[in-house]
């Protein structure tokens, strides 16, 4: 009896492992994008990471009523942080529309995704200082974004992940990089994403229910003062947190999320195509030796 306990552990914690190691090797879909994709007809191989990752991972993602409709040109999208395996629902839920900004340290929970976005200048990590200047960060953003194929940012304005159902006051570096160069910022708030997959305690569930509410747009010019288009923000990003945290909700009375593919022309040149080669013969080559042995 007791045997047969430890083997369903041993399999259990085997079969998280590889579910860790495909979060990190399903990058394989935006890196064959120039070879392959352009022949199926895929012009969003993150997007297509996304959905496959949705695929595997089994979650069930529902709009919750009165949500506004996603923006689809140039914005500034504030994410609620849960845990790492936000990137993946977070890439499904902005349709694969955007660059994400993130600190180093996701590089040491999901080195090969964070390699390879990086090359692939779909994110941009940063090294967070107590004294950060915010002005050179906005303009280090902006010439990142300049450099990706993407012309919208996706940013996580706690500055952490957090598992508290309550909301904190958010960073002011996204907000003013939205006022500064006049984009707008929709706020997409996603319940239950730690339910799907944490690194932090090495679980995951299959068809967990995620319920996503998405705010109307917040134009900079609407207001007068930087002041007061924060504190619209602020005031918007604990409206939204709340429709969607201190209400109960259950899909009969949500709609399904649907996103829609926006099409995405990347940016190619020699390093990105060597980096391609590089990772294509290592992927094949640990898919291999996981599940073809």
């Amino acid at each position: 009896m007791r045997q047969n306990f430890y083997l369903l552990l041993w399999n259990i914690n085997i079969m998280i492992f590889k579910k860790l190691v495909l979060f990190q090797v399903i990058p394989i879909f935006q890196i064959l994008n120039w070879i392959f994709f352009n022949i199926l007809g895929i012009k969003n191989d993150l997007f297509f990471w996304g959905k496959t990752m949705k695929h595997f991972f089994k979650w069930n993602q529902y709009i919750i009523h009165g949500s506004s409709p996603f923006y689809k040109k140039k914005c500034v999208y504030f994410l609620n942080h849960r845990e790492t395996i936000d990137i993946a629902i977070d890439v499904y839920t902005t349709s694969g529309n955007s660059a994400f900004i993130s600190r180093y340290l996701v590089m040491f929970a999901a080195p090969l995704i964070g390699i390879t976005t990086t090359i692939l200048n779909s994110a941009f990590y940063f090294k967070r200082t107590t004294n950060m200047d915010k002005n050179k960060f906005i303009e280090w953003c902006n010439y990142k974004l300049k450099n990706s194929p993407y012309q919208s940012l996706s940013i996580y304005p706690e500055g952490t992940r957090r598992l508290s159902n309550e909301p904190c006051r958010i960073k002011d570096g996204g907000i003013l990089y939205s006022y500064q160069y006049d984009v707008p910022i929709q706020i997409i708030i996603t319940k239950n994403k730690e339910n799907v997959f944490s690194v932090k305690k090495f679980t995951h569930q299959d068809n967990v229910n995620l319920y996503t509410n998405i705010s109307k747009e917040i134009y900079p010019k609407d207001f007068d003062s930087f002041e007061q288009y924060r504190n619209c923000v602020c005031n918007e990003w604990e409206k939204n947190w709340n429709i969607v945290y201190q209400t109960e909700h259950n899909p009969d009375r949500c709609t399904v999320f649907e996103p829609e593919n926006i099409e995405i022309n990347p940016k190619n040149n020699k390093r990105i195509y060597i980096f391609r080669m590089i990772s294509i013969s290592f992927i094949c080559f640990t898919i291999s030796k996981l599940f073809l042995n």
